[in-house]
């Protein structure tokens, strides 16, 4: 990213109402940019807490985490967001070799930045079927270093190979996860496994609404490298390529336009116009899995799967159909969820970490590398 469009856009960010604004670092790995990353830092600290409340996150592998980059972060009270799947066998399929070097910034972050570790530290395991079976483990794992938060959640795309007989080992697995965070909630008060949260509005009753999307409420503005602008990572063009036919290939105008345009903050400000407002059609009547229709389902106002999702599938391929390995982890989820008590807010994040647009993104990649 060239620093005009760096620079716009956080000045557009500025220009918003008054309030708290998070400056989200992603990728791509931003660490190969670190240099740019701390001159936006800067800038940010020199402009923008004129207008604002400045939050700051990072969203790394972790790979080209140092004690040098891990001081300026701590510095600026960085979120950081760590992308790890877990023990050795499970990390490999993401990146072969790669567990060792994690482990090792584990340590750095716990015993060099402890209150950054303790408080401003998250962990998304993205899991696909491979890697179910080392789920426990690595939950394991992650509690015996001290994690607090750690987000689990399915690689976001269809999977052809999985089908209805893997079911039981799904289920089975995350039973295992809920009964080592229910034994962990005994021993500390604390529910790390952000999936497992469940707030007072949780405690009573059936949701009736549809899961929550970014990118038509307009809290989001993604920014991506040659300056287009998106309500929502996952329009971005970068790193992605839209099947003919698809969703998302006939969205794919669906911007802002440039962050250099001077119209870019005017259109950011608007409401959408409803005939180009594509959540009309995110939950069609015939959505469904293999379990049924999304309408009728018992668990549809908390689900979390992300209407975005469907929109990559190809129109050959079933565009109602939601991908079954989605579906069957997420109903998995809300049926061990049910089972812990309601909790007051642990004092870091809420639930709705869980609807994250930026670990969206990275569930997506995550699932492409592993096709």
């Amino acid at each position: 990213m060239k620093w005009d469009v760096l620079c716009a856009g956080m000045e557009l960010a500025f220009g918003t109402e008054p309030g708290e604004i998070t400056i989200v670092f992603s990728g791509g790995e931003p660490l190969l940019e670190f240099g740019l990353l701390r001159q936006a830092v800067e800038y940010a600290e020199q402009t923008g807490r004129q207008h604002k409340r400045l939050r700051y996150k990072l969203c790394t592998n972790g790979l080209l985490m140092s004690g040098a980059t891990a001081d300026f972060l701590d510095k600026y009270q960085f979120k950081i967001q760590l992308s790890f799947d877990g023990v050795s066998p499970a990390q490999d399929y993401r990146g072969e070799g790669t567990f060792s070097i994690l482990d090792r910034v584990l340590d750095l972050l716990r015993f060099g930045h402890p209150d950054l570790f303790r408080e401003r530290l998250r962990i998304p395991m993205t899991v696909i079927p491979a890697t179910l079976r080392y789920l426990p483990d690595s939950l394991a794992y992650l509690l015996g270093k001290g994690v607090r938060e750690i987000g689990i959640s399915p690689g976001m795309l269809h999977y052809p190979g999985w089908c209805r007989e893997t079911v039981d080992e799904l289920e089975e697995q995350i039973g295992k996860l809920a009964d080592l965070s229910r034994r962990h909630l005994e021993q500390t008060g604390e529910v790390p496994v952000t999936m497992f949260r469940k707030g007072r509005e949780q405690g009573t009753g059936k949701s009736t609404g549809l899961p929550p999307c970014n990118a038509f409420a307009r809290r989001v503005l993604a920014l991506d490298v040659d300056g287009q602008l998106y309500s929502c990572p996952m329009f971005a063009r970068s790193y992605q390529t839209f099947p003919p036919g698809s969703r998302m290939a006939a969205l794919s105008s669906f911007g802002m336009g440039d962050v250099r345009d001077p119209e870019s903050a005017m259109r950011f400000a608007m409401p959408l116009e409803t005939d180009r407002d594509p959540s009309s059609g995110a939950f069609p009547e015939g959505r469904h899995s293999f379990y049924g229709k999304c309408r009728e389902c018992e668990y549809a106002g908390r689900c979390l799967i992300c209407p975005v999702t469907m929109w990559h599938a190809p129109a050959a391929a079933e565009p109602h159909r939601v991908p079954d390995f989605i579906c069957a982890f997420n109903r998995a989820v809300m049926k061990s969820r049910d089972r812990f008590p309601v909790m007051p807010a642990q004092g870091r994040s809420s639930d709705t970490t869980d609807y994250d647009p930026i670990m969206r993104l990275e569930q997506v990649l995550r699932a492409h590398q592993s096709m």
